[in-house]
């Protein structure tokens, strides 16, 4: 269910068809509810590098099964401390698609910190991809969470987006 169609290959302050050095991919699914969320790291996951982030949600709650909200996101590697990265953003921008129209705004940034722990698959009954029982399912609907590494992935970057987003980040 990621995006596909028309997209930059790279975002803003990075390299085009560079390949992100780290990326760290968020994804959940219900039979009604969608949420995938990627961080991406092109320069290395160091302090004072920049870090680039999309999200997409589509569900239920839309109007049309085709609707759906798509969030971009720039700013600067903070501090990492063990699997902690804690970063801060310069600017959101999101994409509200209803009906087939496309409404941009400008939106809050992203948290300021993600924690890289892995999570394999998790199925409708509780288990995760070890078969053993997890707190993090929703057993009432067919439900699978993952979270994990994935340094091949492209955040697909809309022109709006890049255009709209501020280029440097100012730590403060």
């Amino acid at each position: 269910r990621w995006p596909s169609g028309p997209a930059l290959r790279a975002g803003p302050r990075s390299r085009l068809g560079a390949m992100a050095r780290v990326a760290w991919l968020f994804e959940h699914n219900e039979q009604f509810h969608y949420e995938a969320a990627a961080w991406v790291f092109p320069d290395g996951l160091q302090p004072g590098c920049p870090v680039q982030f999309y999200r997409r949600i589509c569900g239920d709650h839309f109007l049309l099964r085709s609707d759906h909200k798509d969030t971009w996101a720039i700013g600067e590697v903070v501090s990492v401390q063990g699997d902690k990265v804690h970063m801060s953003w310069s600017g959101a921008m999101q994409l509200f698609v209803s009906m087939g129209k496309d409404n941009w705004s400008g939106v809050p940034a992203p948290p300021g910190d993600l924690l890289m722990k892995a999570i394999g698959s998790i199925d409708e009954h509780g288990n995760d991809s070890d078969g053993n029982d997890s707190d993090d399912s929703c057993c009432s609907c067919s439900s699978t969470v993952f979270t994990g590494r994935c340094d091949d992935y492209y955040i697909p970057w809309r022109r709006q987006a890049v255009d709209s987003l501020a280029t440097q980040t100012f730590v403060v």
